[in-house]
């Protein structure tokens, strides 16, 4: 197999994260400001939760539940054999990417806090934190990521069965919008 053809195929199967700002650290000057006692608690929240073991877990997990999905993406596209050391290398360097971008981040881990700080009152954020120290809890943000990643196959096969369905309907919806569209030149 050329290894331009395999490259070309590796490029288009790998998921490029989108193009966007840094996250947030602070509230939009648009939206309500942020509540100091509440950006607290969420910070308690995330120690309480081992955010960073979290977010390690669920790096490893997605990219050790993509090589399946990658190796059958790139056979399907080259029409060829891929050997598992060249799936093991790509999925290395994903890892690595995705635990570059995503562990030991303050900017993410307070963009993190922002967000629950946002949608819970201090009150009921540190009543989620305490619910984290219960043993139970404790096992769940630790299989919780690795349970979340061994979905996704199930997911994406569940998706790519039923993707001409969908293709037929978001081109029924497209026809129809253009149709109604040119009934009324106004709109």
């Amino acid at each position: 197999m050329s290894p331009w053809i395999l490259f070309a195929s590796v490029a288009a199967s790998v998921a490029q994260p989108p193009t966007v700002a840094p996250p947030a650290t602070s509230a939009p000057a648009s939206s309500p400001k942020i509540d100091p006692a509440a950006l607290a608690a969420a910070d308690r929240l995330l120690t309480a939760m081992d955010y960073d073991g979290m977010m390690k877990r669920a790096c490893d997990a997605m990219v050790e539940k993509m090589a399946p999905m990658l190796k059958s993406s790139l056979e399907q596209k080259t029409g060829q054999h891929v050997d598992d050391a060249l799936i093991d290398r790509i999925t290395g360097v994903e890892g690595q990417f995705l635990r570059q971008v995503l562990l030991n981040r303050p900017d993410i881990r307070r963009a993190s806090a922002v967000i629950y700080a946002t949608h819970f009152t201090p009150a009921e954020l540190d009543h989620l934190a305490q619910l984290y120290r219960d043993p139970v809890m404790r096992k769940w943000s630790i299989v919780g990521p690795e349970a979340a990643a061994e979905l996704m196959p199930l997911i994406q096969g569940l998706a790519e069965s039923h993707r001409a369905e969908l293709e037929e309907k978001v081109k029924a919806a497209v026809l129809e919008y253009y149709s109604q569209k040119a009934e009324r030149p106004d709109s």
